[in-house]
This record gives C-alpha cells, sequence and structure tokens, in this order.
C-alpha cells in the first residue's frame, strides 16, 4: 500500500486486485518546473496486471 511518502519513484496499480506496489528501483528524474509554478507531487503510475494476478 502506497502512503504519501517522497521517494521519487514509480508506483504500478493492478487492475484487478487494486494494489498498488512501489517499484523504487525505477526512479523519477528531478526536473526544474518553469518560473511562477510550484508543484505539490510528483506522481507516475503505471497500470496493468500484478504477476499475482496473472
Amino acid at each position: 500500500d502506497v502512503g504519501k511518502h517522497d521517494d521519487a519513484h514509480i508506483h504500478f496499480h493492478c487492475d484487478q486486485c487494486g494494489q498498488t506496489y512501489c517499484l523504487p528501483r525505477f526512479r523519477i528524474p528531478h526536473f526544474e518546473l518553469p518560473e511562477n509554478f510550484s508543484k505539490n507531487e510528483v506522481n507516475l503510475m503505471v497500470k496493468g496486471i500484478c504477476p499475482d494476478c496473472k
């Protein structure tokens, strides 16, 4: 289960069982936003079927 955390990594959500997994091996690179933009959260979610549901 994914709680609120600051780790910049990809998450995987299984469309079948609803489980969300942290994939810390796959990092989201740091980036800067244009001037006058501010970010509250960065999220990269991959959706599909997990190994347990295949």
